[in-house]
C-alpha cells in the first residue's frame, strides 16, 4: 500500500515555509533600505561639498532658495550643475539658503529625515515637516496674496496674475504642498435703467454685470447687482417722472394776484395777466407740465341801507346796495344776504325788531320782596326798581319802541307780631289794619325787637308803663296809673323798632313803706314812665313817707292820726298827680291814686278817695279805657272805701277784703290797703302790668 502526505500535513508545511518566508523577505528588505540610506547619505555629503566649493568660489555665497527640490530650484540647479554628483537616484534632496548658510535633507527609509546645515556644519535626524497651505488658499481675492500663505512649511514666491500659485515647502525632508487662490472677485455693475426716470417700476437694463435683485419702492425705485466670487453689490436706483398738477388757485375767482397754492405739484412758473391771471406747473424727471390759471374776478355783495335799522315790519327796500338779495327771513330781527358775483363773497345782513316796553307780571302783583329780573318786562329792558314797597318802574322799548307806563308790584303783607323776650304778641285785623299788642309773659319787665314789615311806613301806637301797687297796712293810699301816650309815628321797612312793657308794682302789707311804682314801657323813642305807688300808714312820732311816689301818674298819699299825706306828682303829657289823705278820727280814710285822665280824690274822714279817671283808645277797634287809678282803702268803722277810676283801677281794701289789683294789661294803679281788729292789716293790691299796642295799615 502506498503512503501520501495528508491535506493538514501539507497546510502545516506550507505554513511553516511562509514564516520562513517572511522572514527572509523583512531581512533583505532591511538589507535594502539600509543601503539605501547609506546612498541617501553618500549623496547629501557629496552636494555638501559641491555646494562649499561652490561658495568658495562665489564669495561664501549660496543660491537663494526658500525650499525647492534639487533637480526642480530654478536658482540652485543652473549655479551647481556641473557640480553635482551624476546620479541622484535613490532618494529626493531638498535645498534651503538664505545666500549665507544653506541645509540639505533627505527622508531616510525610517521615515526621519537627515539634514546637514552649513551654519553649524553638522548632519542631523529629525521628523520631517510636510507644508500646508494657508487660509489665503481657495479665497476669491481680487490682489496678489502676502499673508495667510502657510500654516506649516515656508512659503514659495507666489506667482501668476490671478488666480494666484505658491506652495508651502515642508522642513526636515517634509512634502511640500501646492496652493492656489479661489477665482477673481466680480463685481456688480448697475445697468442704463440706474438714474434714469420712469412713469412705472423698470424691469429691464438694470445690470450690465451681476444679478439683479428685486425693484423696490413705489417711485423712486432701487435694486442691487450682485457681483461673483464675492465681488461688491453696488446700489441702484431710478427716478419716478411726475407730472406738474395745478393747485387751489386754479380757476378760483380772485380779487389779486394768487401767491400761494400755485401748485399741488411742480415748481409754478411766474404768475402773469392782470386778471384773470395765469402760470404753468412743472414735472419732475421728464413729467408733463400744466398749465394753470384764475377765473373771473369776484365781485363781493354788499348790504343796502336797511341794514343794521329798525323797523316794526320786515323791510323790503333798500337790501343791497351791490348783489343779489336772498329772501328775508325771521320774525324779527330779520336776516338776508346780498350774493357777490364772479366768486365774490356774500354779504350777511339784518335789520332789529322795534319792540315796544311792556311791563311784566311783577306789575300789579303783590310781593314780599322788591320784583327783580325777567318777572319786570315782558317786552323792553327793564329801569331800576324805586321804593321800598310798592315798587315801581318801567320797562323801555328795544331798536326806537316806546317806553312803557309805570309798573308797579304791591307789597304782600308779613306778619311781624313775634312773641320773645318775656312778652307775648297778639295779631288782630281792624278794618285791613294790624294790631300787634305786646303783653307780658312773666312777672318781670320785658323787651322785645319789632321788625317793621316792608311796605309800612306809619304806625299808629299806645304806650302804656306799668301801674302802681296800692299802699299796705292801714288806710293806705291806692296806687297811681301808668303813663298813657299815643299817637303815630313814620317808621322805615324791614327797621327794627324797640318794645318794652312795664310791670305793674307789686303789692304789700308793710306798715310806713311807700308802695312799689310800676316799670316804664318803650316804644322806639316813645317811654311811657311807670306810675307812682301809694303811700303808707304813718304813725305821728316816725319820719317814714307817706306821700305817694311821682310818676307817669302819682301815687295817693296816706296819713296818720294827725297827719295829712300829699298825692305824688304825674308826669307832664302822661298823666295826672294822685289824691292827698285826709285825717277824722278815729277813721283814717286815705287819698287815692291819680288816673291818666284826671287827679285822683283826696279821702275824706272814713270815706277812701276814688281813683282818678282812665283814659280811652280805640286802637284796637274798641274803645277800651287805659290807666285808670287806684282807690284808697279804709280801716274798721270806715264807711266808703276808694274805687277804682273808670271800674278798671284797683279798689280800695275795707274790713275783710284786701284791695283789689289793677285790669290785667292796662297800667291801671291798685288798690289802697286797710286793717280790721279781726282780720289785721291787709295788702295793697297790686298794679297792672303796662300794654304796647301798634296799629298799621296792611300793605
Amino acid at each position: 500500500m502506498k503512503k501520501a502526505f495528508t491535506l493538514i500535513e501539507l497546510l502545516v508545511v506550507m505554513a511553516i515555509v511562509g514564516v520562513l518566508a517572511g522572514f527572509v523577505i523583512i531581512q533583505m528588505n532591511g538589507a535594502i533600505n539600509t543601503a539605501n540610506d547609506s546612498k541617501k547619505k553618500a549623496n547629501i555629503d557629496t552636494i555638501k561639498k559641491s555646494l562649499i566649493i561652490y561658495g568658495v568660489e562665489n564669495g561664501e555665497t549660496y543660491p537663494i532658495e526658500t525650499g525647492c527640490t534639487i533637480g526642480s530650484c530654478t536658482t540652485l540647479d543652473p549655479a551647481v550643475v556641473d557640480l553635482l554628483p551624476s546620479e541622484l537616484n535613490g532618494g529626493t534632496y531638498t535645498y534651503e539658503s538664505d545666500g549665507s548658510s544653506f541645509t540639505l535633507s533627505a527622508v531616510l527609509s525610517s521615515g526621519y529625515s537627515y539634514t546637514y546645515d552649513s551654519s553649524t556644519n553638522a548632519y542631523s535626524t529629525n521628523t520631517p515637516v510636510n507644508g500646508a497651505c494657508g487660509s489665503s488658499n481657495g479665497a476669491h481675492l481680487s490682489s496678489i496674496p502676502s499673508t495667510n500663505l502657510c500654516t506649516l512649511g515656508t512659503a514659495s514666491a507666489v506667482a501668476g496674475v490671478g488666480p494666484w500659485t505658491w506652495t508651502c515647502i515642508g522642513s526636515s525632508g517634509g512634502t511640500t504642498a501646492s496652493c492656489a487662490t479661489g477665482d477673481i472677485p466680480l463685481d456688480g455693475s448697475c445697468g442704463s435703467s440706474n438714474g434714469s426716470s420712469f412713469y412705472t417700476a423698470p424691469t429691464e437694463n438694470l445690470c450690465t454685470l451681476g444679478t439683479p435683485s428685486a425693484v423696490d419702492g413705489s417711485g423712486p425705485w432701487t435694486w442691487t447687482c450682485a457681483g461673483s466670487y464675492g465681488g461688491l453689490s453696488p446700489a441702484c436706483a431710478a427716478n419716478i417722472s411726475l407730472d406738474g398738477s395745478c393747485g387751489s388757485s386754479n380757476g378760483e375767482n380772485l380779487s389779486s394776484i394768487p401767491t400761494e397754492n400755485l401748485c399741488s405739484y411742480g415748481e409754478a412758473s411766474e404768475v402773469g395777466g392782470s386778471g384773470p391771471w395765469d402760470w404753468t406747473c412743472a414735472g419732475t424727471n421728464g413729467g408733463t407740465t400744466a398749465s394753470c390759471s384764475t377765473g373771473d374776478l369776484p365781485v363781493a355783495g354788499v348790504c343796502g341801507s336797511s341794514d343794521g335799522l329798525n323797523f316794526y315790519t320786515a323791510p323790503s327796500a333798500n337790501l343791497c346796495s351791490v348783489g343779489s338779495s336772498s329772501e328775508v327771513s325771521g320774525s324779527g330781527p330779520w336776516d338776508w344776504t346780498c350774493a357777490g358775483s364772479g366768486g365774490g363773497a356774500t354779504d350777511s345782513c339784518s335789520a332789529n325788531l322795534s319792540v315796544n316796553g311792556v311791563c311784566g307780571t311783577a306789575s300789579g302783583a303783590y310781593r314780599t320782596t322788591a320784583p327783580s329780573g325777567s318777572i319786570l318786562c315782558s317786552a323792553g329792558t327793564a329801569s331800576a326798581v324805586s321804593g321800598s314797597g310798592p315798587w315801581t318802574w318801567t320797562c323801555a322799548g328795544l331798536y326806537g319802541g316806546t317806553t312803557s307806563g309805570t309798573c308797579t308790584s304791591y307789597v304782600q303783607y308779613v306778619s311781624a307780631c313775634v312773641s320773645g323776650g318775656g312778652l307775648t304778641c297778639t295779631e288782630t285785623t281792624v278794618g285791613g289794619d294790624a294790631v300787634y299788642k305786646y303783653t307780658l309773659s312773666g312777672s318781670t319787665t320785658g323787651t322785645t325787637t319789632l321788625t317793621i314789615p316792608i311796605g309800612v311806613s306809619s304806625v299808629q301806637y299806645l304806650v302804656v308803663g306799668g301801674g302802681g301797687a296800692g299802699g299796705g297796712y292801714r288806710s293806705a293810699a291806692g296806687g297811681g296809673a301808668g303813663g298813657f301816650l299815643s299817637g303815630t309815628m313814620s317808621v322805615s321797612s324791614g327797621s327794627g323798632y324797640t318794645v318794652t312793657v312795664g310791670v305793674g308794682g307789686i303789692g304789700n302789707n308793710n306798715a310806713y313803706v311807700r308802695a312799689n311804682s310800676g316799670a316804664n314801657s318803650v316804644f322806639n323813642t316813645v317811654t311811657a314812665i311807670g306810675g307812682g305807688g301809694g303811700g303808707a300808714y304813718k304813725t305821728p312820732n316816725d319820719s317814714n313817707v307817706t306821700n305817694g311816689a311821682s310818676g307817669g301818674s302819682g301815687g295817693g298819699g296816706a296819713f296818720g292820726p294827725t297827719l295829712v299825706g300829699a298825692g305824688g306828682a304825674g308826669t307832664s303829657g302822661q298823666g295826672s298827680s294822685g289824691g292827698s289823705g285826709s285825717c277824722s278820727a278815729p277813721y283814717y280814710g286815705s287819698g287815692g291814686g291819680g288816673g291818666a285822665g284826671g287827679i285822683g280824690s283826696a279821702g275824706t274822714g272814713s270815706v277812701g278817695g276814688n281813683g282818678g279817671a282812665g283814659l280811652s283808645s280805640s286802637i284796637t277797634g274798641t274803645s277800651l279805657y287805659y290807666a285808670a287809678g287806684g282807690g284808697g282803702g279804709i280801716q274798721e268803722g270806715g264807711t266808703v272805701f276808694g274805687v277804682g277810676g273808670s271800674s278798671i283801677g284797683g279798689s280800695g281794701a275795707h274790713p275783710g277784703v284786701v284791695g283789689s289789683s289793677g285790669a290785667a294789661n292796662t297800667g291801671s294803679g291798685g288798690g289802697g290797703g286797710g286793717y280790721t281788729t279781726s282780720d289785721g292789716p291787709q295788702s295793697g293790691g297790686s298794679g297792672a302790668n303796662g300794654v304796647t299796642i301798634i296799629r298799621f295799615t296792611k300793605p
